[in-house]
C-alpha cells in the first residue's frame, strides 16, 4: 500500500499576501493541491539488520538537518507577500482547511480546520535573501503555470533562496500542518531554497538553526510518521522506508496582522490538541 502524506508548503504559509478587508499581511490558498514526495529526513532503515536496538528495522535520523519536498501535479492559486521584519501574530481566518492523505485509503489522515478562524500564535518573524514584496503562482490549468514577482511575470524553473527567522520558522507552520503539540513553540531559523517549475514546486529545506520547545524539528515529525510513533489516536502508521509521499488539498487564508493590532488577536486557540479535525476514513 503506498503510504500518502500531504503538506501545504510551509514557504507560503510564512508570508503573506495584502488585503484590503484586513489590514496587514494575508496568504491565500485557493484550492491548491497536488501530490508530493518527501525524503531525507531520515535514512532508508539500520544498516546493520541484526542491530538489537533496531530489531524492527525502524528509519533511523540523519545528522545533517536538511530535507527534500517535491510537489507535482499542482493545481489552484497561492498569492503572499513578504512581511518586513517585527513582531506579529498569526491567524487563520474563518473557514481555513488543509487536508492529508498519507495512507492510500481515502479520507483524511492529519491536517487542520478552523471553521470560525483560530490564532496560531505570535512573535518575531523576518524574511531574509529576498527584495520582493509580493508573490503571485496560478497552478490552475495543467501546463499553464503562471508565476509573478511583484506584478511581474517570471520565467519557470525559477530558483531562489529565503530565511525564515522567529516563530515563523516552527510555531507558526507546524500550526497550519496539525503537528503544534508535537513540536512546541519555535525561533531560530529555518533555511528555504526553492525552484518554481511547470506544474510543480521542489523545495528544500534546511532546519539546522531551528530551535522549539521540546526539542524535536520537523524531520523528528517526519520519523514519527514514517515510523509510526507520533501517539497522536487516529494517525496511520508508516511503512518504515524513509520516504513519504502523497495528496493535500489547502483552501483558505492566513492573516498577518500588522504589529500594532496583534492586541485585537486575544488569546486564542492553539495547536493540534484543540483543533486538529477528526475523520472517519473509508477503506
Amino acid at each position: 500500500m503506498m503510504k500518502k502524506f500531504a503538506l501545504a508548503i510551509g514557504v507560503a504559509a510564512a508570508l503573506g499576501c495584502a488585503s484590503a478587508a484586513h489590514a496587514g499581511y494575508t496568504t491565500t490558498f485557493s484550492s491548491f493541491r497536488g501530490d508530493f514526495v518527501i525524503n531525507g529526513f531520515g535514512s532508508d532503515q539500520d544498516p546493520n539488520p541484526a542491530n538489537p536496538l533496531n530489531p524492527l528495522g525502524f528509519t533511523i535520523p540523519d545528522p545533517d538537518k536538511v530535507f527534500h519536498i517535491s510537489l507535482t501535479k499542482l493545481d489552484g492559486k497561492v498569492s503572499f507577500q513578504v512581511p518586513t521584519a517585527g513582531n506579529y501574530g498569526a491567524q487563520a481566518l474563518p473557514g481555513f482547511i488543509a487536508q492529508i492523505d498519507y495512507d492510500g485509503n481515502p479520507g483524511t489522515d492529519l491536517g487542520a480546520f478552523y471553521p470560525t478562524g483560530a490564532s496560531l500564535g505570535s512573535g518575531y518573524l523576518s524574511v531574509g535573501g529576498t527584495s520582493t514584496n509580493l508573490v503571485e503562482i496560478d497552478f490552475s490549468g495543467v501546463g499553464g503555470t503562471i508565476f509573478k514577482l511583484d506584478g511581474i511575470s517570471q520565467s519557470l524553473n525559477h530558483s531562489g533562496a529565503i530565511t525564515l527567522s522567529g516563530f515563523g520558522a516552527s510555531t507558526f507552520l507546524a500550526s497550519l500542518f496539525g503537528v503544534s503539540s508535537f513540536l512546541g513553540a519555535g525561533s531560530g531559523s529555518i533555511g528555504v531554497n526553492y525552484t518554481v517549475g511547470q506544474d510543480s514546486l521542489d523545495v528544500l529545506i534546511d532546519e539546522t538553526n531551528l530551535v522549539t520547545t521540546s526539542g524535536r524539528k520537523f524531520e523528528d515529525v517526519f520519523l514519527a510518521l514514517d515510523n509510526g510513533l507520533t501517539g497522536i489516536p487516529g494517525v496511520p502508521p508508516g511503512n518504515r522506508n524513509g520516504v513519504i509521499d502523497g495528496t493535500f488539498l489547502v483552501n483558505g487564508a492566513i492573516h498577518v496582522p500588522e504589529p500594532g493590532s496583534i492586541a485585537l488577536l486575544g488569546i486564542g486557540l492553539f495547536g493540534l490538541a484543540a483543533h486538529r479535525r477528526k475523520t472517519r476514513k473509508t477503506a
